[in-house]
This record gives C-alpha cells, sequence and structure tokens, in this order.
C-alpha cells in the first residue's frame, strides 16, 4: 500500500495581474498590511478516510488554537458586510503571528487536523477543507461542542468563503479563455467510451486494445452526426497511445456500476500531460433500468443514504489511485498526497449517472474531477453556505448545457459549474438532446477547440471559485460567478 504525507499547497503559474470591479489593476491583490487588519474565524471540515455513509462522510467544527478560537488575519476581498458573491479571504497571520509567503496555508491545515481529531476523530482528520466565516461571529451556541467550546460561534448559521495565500490572489486572472478544450473533450470521449462498457464485457480488453470494442453507441438515437469517434482523427489524437486505446483498468455492472481507467498520452501541440481518466458509464437514456437508477441516487442524495453503487465505485476508484498515486495538482488542497516516487495525473468523470459515482469518488478522495450533466446537482445562487455538514466541492466542476430537463434539479450540495448554451432553443418537443454528450462533444467542445469565442458554442454562465483546483482543463486561478459578459 502506498504512503502518505500531508498535502501542501499547490502553487499555480504565474498569471497577469488581477482587476477588481472598477477594472483596478493590482500587483499583489488585496494583501492584509496594518491598514487593513481584517480578521475572520475558520471553518473547517473532516473528510472520513474510510468508505461511510454521505450522511458520515464529512464533520465540521470551528478552528481552534488550543481552547481559543482561532482568529485568521489578512483581508477580504470586498470587505462589505453583506458581500456575498466572488468573495474570498487572504491569509496573512494567525492569532498574530504572521505567516511566511505562499505557506500561509499549511499552519492552518495543522490547525484543522489538530481541531477535527480532538472535536470528533482522528478518522476525520486526514483530509480536511478550510473556510473564512466571520458572518456569524456575535453568534453563541453550545450544539455538538465540549464545555471548553461552549462560546464558539454557531455552526448552524455560519457563512463560507474561500481562503487564498496571497500568492494564489495575485494568480487570479479575469480572461475569459479559461479553458483547454483539448483537455475537456478528453474527458468527455472517455466518458463516451464508458457507455461501451457492459456485464458480457464483449471485446473490451484488460489493457490495450481496438477502440472499435468500445464504440457502442449511447443510446438508440444517435448524435446529429452520427459520429463513430473510433474513426475520427481528433478522438485518435487525444486518446490513443502509438494507434492503441490504454486502458488499465475497468468494472462491469458491481451494484450497478461500470467504469474504466484509461492512461492517454501528453501531447505537444494542445500543452497536454499525460493523464489517467477515470470514467463512469452513465444514463442510457432508451434504458428504463438507467433511469430509475438515475432517481434512486438523485432520491439517495437529497436523504442522504447510503447505497452499494457508492461502495463499487469507491473501491474502483481505490484500485486505480493504489496503481497510479496521485500527485498534488490532482488533488485538492488539504486533501493527503502520495509520496510515492512515481505520481499522475489523474482525474475523474462521468456524464449523468456517471456524473454522480465520479463526484461522490471526488469528495472521498480529494482528486479533480471535470463531469458532464450531472442530474440533480445545481449550483447554490449564491456561494455564501447557509447549511452546517455539507461541503462544496471545491474540486469538482459540472459541465452542462442549458435547458436540460435532468440537471435543474437544486438539493443541499454545490460545485463548480459551467453552462453552455442549448443545442436548439426551440427545444422543448426534445428537451433531452440538451443532455446528450454526443451534443455536448460535436455541438459545444469541438467548436471551441476550433475557436474558443465560437459565438453560438462559447459558456453563457460560470460559476467557479478562486480556490478550485486547476488542471485538468481548467487553465487559470480564476473567480467568476454569474454570467459571462463576451
Amino acid at each position: 500500500m502506498a504512503k502518505y504525507t500531508l498535502g501542501e499547497e499547490r502553487q499555480g503559474a504565474k498569471l497577469k495581474p488581477q482587476k477588481d470591479q472598477q477594472n483596478r489593476t493590482f500587483k499583489k491583490p488585496f494583501v492584509a498590511t496594518d491598514s487593513c487588519p481584517d480578521s475572520t474565524y475558520v471553518k473547517v471540515y473532516g473528510i472520513h478516510k474510510d468508505l461511510v455513509s454521505q450522511a458520515n462522510l464529512a464533520t465540521s467544527s470551528w478552528l481552534f488554537t488550543g481552547d481559543n478560537l482561532t482568529r485568521l488575519g489578512g483581508a477580504w476581498q470586498n470587505p462589505a458586510l453583506f458581500a456575498v458573491q466572488k468573495n474570498f479571504f487572504i491569509a496573512h497571520s494567525v492569532d498574530g503571528f504572521k505567516l511566511p509567503y505562499a505557506r500561509e496555508l499549511k499552519r492552518l491545515l495543522e490547525l484543522g487536523r489538530d481541531t477535527i481529531s480532538t472535536q470528533h476523530s482522528l478518522d476525520y482528520s486526514h483530509n480536511i477543507a478550510l473556510f473564512a466565516s466571520n458572518r456569524s461571529s456575535v453568534h453563541c451556541s453550545s450544539v455538538h461542542r465540549s464545555p471548553v467550546h461552549r462560546n464558539a460561534p454557531s455552526l448552524n448559521t455560519a457563512w463560507e468563503y474561500p481562503i487564498l495565500t496571497r500568492a494564489q490572489a495575485s494568480e487570479i486572472n479575469d480572461d475569459l479563455n479559461l479553458f483547454s478544450y483539448a483537455a475537456l473533450l478528453r474527458y468527455a470521449f472517455a466518458s463516451r467510451l464508458a457507455y461501451g462498457l457492459t456485464a458480457a464485457d464483449a471485446g473490451l480488453p484488460n489493457k490495450i486494445g481496438d477502440t472499435k470494442a468500445l464504440n457502442r453507441t449511447v443510446s438508440s438515437r444517435k448524435a446529429p452526426s452520427k459520429k463513430k469517434y473510433d474513426d475520427d482523427a481528433l478522438f485518435k489524437q487525444l486518446m490513443l497511445h502509438n494507434g492503441k486505446l490504454q486502458v488499465v483498468a475497468k468494472t462491469t455492472g458491481e451494484h450497478g456500476v461500470y467504469a474504466l481507467a484509461l492512461k492517454v498520452p501528453a501531447i505537444a501541440d494542445y500543452r497536454l500531460e499525460e493523464e489517467v481518466i477515470i470514467a463512469f458509464k452513465g444514463t442510457k437514456l432508451s434504458n428504463a433500468d438507467s433511469l430509475v437508477q438515475d432517481g434512486r441516487l438523485m432520491a439517495a442524495n437529497i436523504k442522504e443514504l447510503d447505497e452499494n453503487w457508492q461502495r463499487a465505485a469507491f473501491a474502483f476508484t481505490e484500485e486505480v489511485i493504489r496503481r497510479f498515486p496521485p500527485n498534488g495538482q490532482s488533488v485538492a488542497s488539504g486533501y493527503l498526497v502520495s509520496n510515492s516516487a512515481k505520481k499522475y495525473n489523474v482525474v475523474l468523470t462521468g456524464h449523468s449517472l456517471g456524473a454522480y459515482a465520479a463526484i461522490d469518488s471526488a469528495a472521498r478522495t480529494g482528486i479533480t474531477s471535470r463531469v458532464f450533466s450531472l442530474p440533480s446537482f445545481e449550483i447554490v445562487g449564491q456561494y455564501a453556505r447557509c447549511v452546517a455538514h455539507t461541503l462544496r466541492r471545491r474540486n469538482v466542476i459540472n459541465f452542462r448545457m442549458e435547458q436540460d430537463p435532468l440537471t435543474i434539479s437544486s438539493d443541499t450540495h454545490d460545485q463548480n459549474l459551467v453552462c453552455f448554451p442549448a443545442v436548439n432553443l426551440n427545444s422543448v418537443d426534445n428537451p433531452i438532446d440538451n443532455h446528450d454528450l454526443d451534443n455536448m462533444i460535436e455541438l459545444r467542445l469541438i467548436p471551441l477547440l476550433d475557436n474558443w469565442r465560437d459565438k453560438q458554442a462559447r459558456p453563457r454562465y460560470v460559476y467557479i471559485t478562486p480556490d478550485s483546483n486547476l488542471g485538468a482543463g481548467l487553465k487559470y486561478r480564476v473567480n467568476h460567478w454569474g454570467h459571462v459578459a463576451w
């Protein structure tokens, strides 16, 4: 079994200076000084290291230094009391002690693990997430606290915001060319290939084989072009090693979970690195069983029930990452990172039902996830968090199209979201067109690969917080929440 060490903060590339809403440029924006002595409390979430039910997956507490609430010093991006959207906190000091530049999160992670292990259990202290939370600092509650901590702010009324280092804040980029569409196409193609998995698994190789064995139809109705991707030059360029598809693992049907892991090559022309992509099979719209399973999983998520499919999906993910340990770039800050000598870029993906399985494993492992048409998980309108014991998935981006009837429900969790135009604004007669993965590939992602400003295909809404995992198609650190002003 691979050994693990505590993950450290990942450094991104130096990007162009940030501009605020008044278009003023800051070379090192929002750095706390004696003239801007903002402070805040910190909410820490612990994510259980083993497979547990969703209801028991995460727990939370205020951050403590010993018996005292930790006071995080620094600067709010917007210090106004009711500033909610696009706000974040830049860390500068902890309990009055200044923190080294670009190492601000290290001390917070240490305190977070100590707090969670003391307040809850060591099992929750390995993987943690931190958020600034000062909007409830005047409220007190004795709920879920030991006597020594009875004067802590209430966990049930907290507003939560990303915490950034000063280096991270200086990296925020307002460029609208946010995505590597070549990378996103890889994940969409992998999700498409997962639809070829069946219980019989006829023709599917364990490691290397012919793509035609994987290219089965998503449903009885094909995409408009009726394209077979194994004959597509772009597919071959993005997905094949020396003309072969490298399948390194698969699972076929345990508790309804079908998935495969692909190793895809580095491609200099698209600035793509070698990756291991774990793709889960999604819903067949012509298959009543798949639609029923979609509904069951939505209900299970809303009610926070455990399902056997979670165990199967998590077990497959664990199997793959034991063989291909994720590197620091592939894991959210605060999660454990392997100290194996050889590490890999690892990404979780899936479409529809497959997206469910991908983000469930993403929450448990911290691995970056890029999914398509995730049902029932709709972004919370304002990213202030008002519900205790829920966890925003910083490592997930959900790509969907408008008027997709299976992605418009809302529930207690949220993640980053990118919304493309509907493929047909008059598609009331056939709304499933906007849920179709082939339509996403052919009518949105491929046109944007050729021209990222394509007026018919470019995103209309982007909801991404600046603490989100970089890479895996996200080119820059971004702080965008709403309509894209092209």
